[in-house]
Order: structure tokens, then sequence, then C-alpha cells
């Protein structure tokens, strides 16, 4: 194997992050391409990748067996690590950043694991003969999950556990118990189309530390508004989801990976078209601070993490060749509210194509103190009376369940502490 070659590029705003320009320092470490480390032992199989039909694009790419670890490092001098906007990345690719062979415990968590093995980033690895612990409830993938398990080729020697019936944050660390899961384990996958959030902070709040998270999460919501769905017993209902009803937000995420529990994202993607459903990929990659402190970069502040946010929907946008938002249909806050451009008749932030517009106005209510009150008052306007009351009307559609609570909290992400 050729020596990788480590390119280093920074380069600092004296001003920092402004909302007029972003600038963020450049860290990439390339090389050529190789083979997945964990995917050795399925040489001799049908790639499992295959699956899905998704191209990888790793988000990073080193050609290296053992790292050049920081050690003693100001957190604060560090550059967040570069996102390529939509890269398609795998668990395989991150760990091969991030983890070393002898750090690894080859084990998984799979939180909304379907059937197991199509569309899920955890069953190369399960093919390649990690343990792990599976959640799933759903009766009509039953069948197919029991059956894809069985039928791994290292099978005989490892058993996945499989956690049968539908979880929640009341019995999660007691089935987790059950299935002997380790608290070490390598990945984390949630993605139930509901209370994920929740049930993620009582995961990580239990004492488990995956080192790298992918999480689902709700693509219509930009960034500052921290929107995520609470706990309900009652069945998943898509109906409710088509009216935005569903997950997290990216902002919300941000709060609960990134500034509780001490991840930084490394990877957003919000279609594939390479795939049979190109809508159905909108995730977010979290390592753990401690695994890019030692590669040399911090964790992702909010502004940047909504820079990516936009410029991921602009190269959406770019290859699929339209921006609509997944499951919000009417309104969605994708796009500016009326209220503000009302709000804000001659603002710099109404020009531009909508993603670079939408940035722009993310930041603004996010990140700076001089925001007018009417300008933020508008905007919480226009979440409160349209987005949440169609949410709240989703709980109330003639298919979903009768006396669903439709429990959800937000609230808006801001860094400032001027007060209207």
């Amino acid at each position: 194997m050729l020596a990788g070659v480590v390119l280093f590029f920074l380069v600092f705003s004296d001003n920092g992050i402004s909302t007029s320009k972003l600038q963020f320092p450049l860290f990439y470490l390339r090389s050529n391409n190789r083979h997945h480390r964990n995917l050795k032992a399925v040489k001799d199989f049908t790639d499992p990748r295959s699956i899905t039909s998704r191209t990888e694009r790793p988000l990073l790419i080193n050609g290296v067996d053992s790292y050049p670890f920081l050690t003693g490092v100001d957190e604060s001098t560090l550059p967040p690590p570069s996102v390529e906007p939509n890269a398609h990345t795998t668990f395989e690719s991150l760990m091969d950043q991030f983890v070393l062979d002898s750090e690894r415990s080859n084990y998984l968590i799979n939180v909304g694991a379907q059937d197991g093995k199509t569309h899920d980033p955890t069953y190369p690895l399960l093919f390649a003969g990690y343990d792990g612990i599976l959640f799933e409830g759903d009766e009509g993938v039953k069948e197919q999950l029991y059956k894809n398990i069985a039928a791994l080729p290292h099978y005989e020697i490892i058993k996945p556990y499989i956690s049968w019936g539908n979880v929640s944050p009341h019995t999660v660390i007691a089935r987790l118990a059950k299935g002997r899961a380790r608290k070490d384990a390598d990945v984390l996958k949630m993605d139930i189309d509901s209370f994920d959030a929740q049930l993620m902070e009582t995961i990580l709040g239990g004492g488990y530390r995956p080192k790298i998270i992918m999480v689902e999460f709700n693509p219509d919501l930009p960034p500052p508004m921290a929107w995520h769905q609470l706990y309900s017993p009652h069945p998943f209902n898509f109906d409710k989801v088509m009216l935005g009803n569903y997950g997290a937000t990216a902002s919300a995420w941000h709060n609960i990976l990134t500034d509780k529990f001490g991840y930084g994202l490394v990877g957003m993607e919000i279609v594939d078209t390479s795939a049979k459903c190109e809508r159905c990929e909108h995730n977010m990659w979290f390592v753990s601070k401690e695994l890019l402190n030692r590669r040399g970069f911090r964790a992702m502040t909010h502004a940047e993490m909504t820079k990516i946010f936009w410029d991921t929907h602009s190269k959406a946008k770019e290859e699929t060749g339209r921006m609509i938002c997944i499951h919000a249909k009417n309104p969605c806050l994708l796009f500016t509210p009326n209220e503000l451009m009302n709000a804000m008749p001659n603002s710099e932030y109404w020009h531009g194509d909508i993603p670079q517009r939408n940035l722009q106005l993310s930041l603004m209510l996010a990140e700076e103190p001089a925001i007018s009150c009417e300008a933020r008052k508008a905007y919480e306007t226009s979440v409160v009376q349209s987005f949440l009351g169609q949410m709240e009307a989703g709980c109330r559609c003639k298919t979903c369940a009768e006396g669903d609570p439709c429990l959800q909290t937000w609230n808006i992400h801001t860094n400032s502490s001027y007060v209207c």
C-alpha cells in the first residue's frame, strides 16, 4: 500500500464567523482509495453494499493504518472537519478515519432495524462479523428480519441479539441490559421516524458511549428551529409523518449530540440520486469529540452546522433539479416566511438563491443579537401559527390514532443573550 500524503490547509478569519460570509479552516486528508479493513471478511461473498446501490463518497480520505494522534491540544485552536455536502458516507469509512483496529469493540446498536438489511448502513458490519443488538417492532418485517440475521455468514459463531417489540424511553435501558449490549459500541444507528431524539438522550444518558452515531433528521425544518417529537405510545402513522410531524431537526440534534453529549458533526445527506428511493436518505453523522480532537479536529459550532445544512440543500437541488420539502408540504419552512419578508422589506437577506438567502436568515436568527424584535417575533409567529398548527392537525387526521397527545418540544436555537 502506498503511503498517504497528508496535506494541511488552515485558513482563519480575523473576525471569526459572520452572517454575511462564513470562512472555514480547511483540513483535508488525501491519499489513494482503498478497501475498508472491516470488509475484508466478506471478499468471497456478494458485497452487501449493493443492497441499496448507494455510491459511497467518503467525507475524509486517508490511507494510513496508524494515525499521528494529537495530545494536549487546546480544542479551540483546532478547525472543524471539512464536510462535503450531501456526501454519502458509511460507518466503515468513518471507522477507518477515526478508530484504530485495536480500539474496536466490533459491536453495534441498531434502533429501527426494519429487516436488518435493506437500506441499512449497519448491515455491512454485521455481514463482516460484527455482534450487536437490533431493535424493531414492525410486524410486517419481523419474519424477514430474523431470516436476514440468521443468514449472516458468521451466524454460527456470532449471533446478534434481536430485541423485538416497540421500544420507548421507559424501556430501552432495561432492554439494552437484557440483550447484554456493550456500552462501548463502535456505532449506533437511530431511525424510528418519531421520538428518536428522546430515545437517544435516554441511551446516552444511561452511560452508553458509541464512537460513531448516525441519526435520521427532519430536513424540512431548517436551523435555528430546534424541534423534536416526544414519546407517544400510539403506533407510527404515515399520514402524520407527511404533515411534518417527524423525528428531530438538525438544530435539535446539534443541541443534544454536540452541546449535551460531546459529539461533532462529520456528515449530512438529504438525497441520494443513485438509490431507488432518492429522498429516503436524510441523515446526520457524528463522531465523539475525543476521536475528533486527536485527529486534529474540533466539533462544529451551530453556525458551521447551519452552513452545512444549506450547502447540502443546494447540492441536493443541483443533483435533483428541484428543492422541495420531503414531508412538510404546506407550509414548508425551507422557504422564507412571508411574515419575515414583510417585517424586513428591504433586508439584504432576500437576495440570492433560496438556499443562500435562507442560510443568511438562519444565521441571523440564531447568531445576531441585533435582529429586531419585530423580525424575531414574526418568525416565531410563522412557526407557531403555521407549521406547529399543521403538525397538530396531523394528529387529528382520519387515520391517526384517537387520543394521540401529539407531544413535541421546540425552541429557537440562539447564541444571543438579547431578550425582546
